[in-house]
């Protein structure tokens, strides 16, 4: 009887972890920072040219689109996360090139919307005129549509006179806005390449409370402490929460602001939980060290500060919760020592 239940608490163990490996194989597709993007959709948003109909129906620029020869469009129509109401993509730089002949043609039928510097920088002329340059690129559209150097130069210019013609409009607030749109990109790019870590952390963490809850069972030596691993299991799960990992997750709605990637949706469960907070448990998580923050995808920090600590669980309900979880452990514990002493076969002496 002893062995059958030892198998199936390997079997038990072995099941647990394979629940977190096929969650975190599920939702690391589901929440990663940027989804395939459409090169159309880039060169319309970004240079403002329509091309096989990918008009950018919302009229809005990508602030950045491209970052160190990386290519970002915005589509509200698909997930993925959301910068100031829109959603950003990701190209590759071979698809934006591909398009980029056909860009050439329908900036030549057009050239409305044309800066001269724009022209200048495709045909390598710094003093050409718009007319002198839209003709000399009409004659040698194909070798220039086929450089990737001209593509980078004249996305760079396309901003500087998307920015030109935002000061004009705006003023001196388009200039601040875009720097500090730059600098937040800047921080996410980096924290998104860092994905990885993020399924990393998740694994081990996730796989170790998993080996806690099951390690009472398996071990004889560590029988006796049951009830106090099991009674700690609610206050571990949500450590990382309390220390800035994916607290996004009770102040907006949208998963692509939560951050990590299976961790979010257990806590999604656990939102019942914010009900039986207190409110001065607020003030308390308000001042925890936020020592897991940078590994958000996103820096929510920088847009949600104001609601840092003020949702989600607080830190009495995991504790009461663990106390109750311990107590059972432990009385459930002791009727099953007393029943096997009950039934114990007693020794007849010889």
């Amino acid at each position: 009887m002893r062995r059958l239940a030892r198998i199936l608490a390997w079997l038990g163990l072995a099941a647990s972890l394979t629940c977190v490996v096929v969650g975190l194989v599920y939702y690391a597709d589901l929440m990663r920072p940027f989804w395939k993007g459409s090169a159309a959709q880039y060169w319309s948003g970004v240079a403002g040219v329509p091309v096989a109909n990918g008009e950018n129906r919302y009229g809005l620029p990508a602030p950045l689109g491209m970052y160190p020869h990386r290519y970002f469009h915005n589509d509200n129509r698909v997930g993925s996360i959301p910068l100031h109401g829109q959603h950003y993509q990701e190209v590759t730089e071979s698809a934006v090139l591909a398009v980029f002949p056909e860009v050439i043609d329908r900036l030549i039928t057009d050239p409305t919307e044309l800066d001269p510097d724009q022209v200048r920088v495709l045909v390598r002329d710094e003093n050409v005129s718009k007319d002198e340059g839209l003709a000399r690129l009409a004659a040698d559209r194909a070798a220039i549509g086929r450089s990737l150097e001209r593509m980078r130069d004249f996305i760079r210019a396309s901003h500087k006179a998307r920015l030109a013609r935002g000061l004009a409009e705006f003023g001196p607030k388009m200039a601040a806005w875009q720097t500090r749109e730059s600098g937040w990109l800047s921080v996410w790019v980096g924290r998104a390449d860092r994905y990885w870590a993020n399924i990393a952390f998740e694994a081990a963490f996730l796989g170790g409370l998993v080996v806690l809850f099951w390690l009472p069972i398996l071990s004889a030596r560590c029988r006796r402490w049951m009830a106090v691993l099991w009674g700690c299991l609610p206050v571990l799960l949500l450590v990382p929460y309390y220390l800035g990992y994916c607290w996004g997750v009770f102040v907006w709605p949208d998963a692509s602001f939560w951050g990590g990637v299976l961790y979010p949706w257990i806590l999604r469960v656990l939102e019942p939980m914010s009900a039986l907070r207190i409110e001065w448990e607020g003030a308390v998580l308000r001042d925890f060290p936020r020592a897991l923050a940078p590994l958000n995808q996103l820096p929510i920090e920088d847009v949600f500060d104001i609601r840092y600590g003020l949702d989600g669980p607080g830190i009495l309900a995991p504790l009461a919760i663990g106390l109750a979880i311990g107590l059972a452990a432990f009385g459930v514990q002791r009727f099953v020592r007393r029943w096997r002493d009950k039934h114990a076969p007693t020794k007849v002496g010889g």
